[in-house]
């Protein structure tokens, strides 16, 4: 929007902050007086980005992501969804993925919280009930193997929050025993009346062991001091086959050739998770031919030379740049 004709069709938006045309400047519109339905908000659009994309030569090597912010609601209305959050029109374009902006897992999550959930996770909670150390040593153990990814800020310790499943339910494994204590220090005088204001508070220590934690601490604090110097891509070659560069520090740098057909199909496959049942049918769907036991053979290689990451009966590909 440009000109005074526009400037009076934003000073008109309660709440809209922007900048005139006109004068250059910066505006805050007054509140208005009744809240705006979210039902009413127009979904954001990505009508000119994918217009553009779509006549880009390097179309084909972008992995589209869009965007995705969700949150609770207000935790001061007299009712509390367990899930509101914004729209978001992920069908109207052919994105492959949906980035959350979720900074922790507050949810209540069954002992063995699985690791390839966590991996998308930016801060790695930890001090979940009923967690054991050895629901961490696999984890631990496979970090170097993702060294080329974004590391998470950290293993930080879960917040019990009111109105979480934790907090209206202690059976679920934490017990609160008082308002946090950074509320507690910033309103000094008035601890007695937080248990009815605050929205964090502290618990019982709970899940994994203070040694367990620390490991968890130094693979993760390893894994952000190598990420900028890690990589493992795998790279189309002219043939279909890949070829996996791979400069991570747990291994001797190395470029690793994914042969056309069964190998290249699947690593592509196994990018989004696969079981060996699954993948075996996604091969079968494909008309690519395997011998009994050649995929077990196959993805327990890759296992053990770090491009795939297994947990329980899931297999998932680890290199960048594979597209499905």
């Amino acid at each position: 929007m440009k000109g005074k004709k526009d400037d009076g069709l934003l000073r008109a938006v309660p709440g809209l902050c922007w900048r005139s045309d006109v004068d250059g400047v910066t505006v805050s519109n007054p509140i208005g007086r009744t809240p705006v339905s979210m039902n009413v908000v127009p979904e954001p659009t990505y009508d000119h980005y994918f217009r553009d994309l779509g006549k880009s030569p390097a179309a084909p090597f972008i992995d589209v992501t869009i965007p995705l912010e969700a949150s609770r609601g207000c935790w001061w209305g007299a009712k509390h969804a367990a899930a509101a959050g914004c729209r978001e029109p992920l069908h109207a374009h052919p994105a492959h993925h949906a980035q959350g902006g979720d900074r922790v897992a507050e949810r209540a999550v069954p002992a063995g919280l699985r690791h390839l959930q966590d991996l998308s996770v930016v801060e790695h909670p930890r001090g979940l009930p009923r967690e054991q150390d050895s629901d961490y040593a696999a984890l631990i153990d496979s970090i170097p193997s993702l060294h080329h990814l974004t590391p998470p800020a950290g293993p930080l310790p879960i917040k019990l929050e009111r109105f979480s499943p934790y907090f209206d339910d202690p059976a679920l494994g934490l017990q609160a025993i008082g308002p946090s204590l950074n509320l507690v220090s910033a309103y000094e005088g008035v601890a007695d009346a937080l248990d009815d204001l605050v929205y964090v508070f502290e618990s019982e220590p709970a899940g994994i062991s203070p040694a367990t934690s620390e490991l968890l601490r130094e693979a993760i604090a390893n894994w952000q001091a190598t990420a900028s110097v890690s990589r493992l891509v795998a790279l189309p070659a002219p043939d279909d086959s890949f070829v996996v560069i791979d400069d991570r520090p747990a291994w001797p740098s190395r470029e690793l050739v994914l042969r056309p057909g069964l190998e290249a199909e699947a690593c592509r496959a196994l990018a989004k998770g696969k079981t060996l049942p699954a993948l075996a049918s996604t091969m079968r769907s494909l008309g690519i031919a395997v011998r009994e036991g050649q995929l077990e053979e196959l993805v327990e290689n890759w296992t053990e030379l770090g491009i795939v990451f297994h947990e329980d009966s899931t297999y998932l590909a680890l290199a960048t740049g594979l597209r499905w």
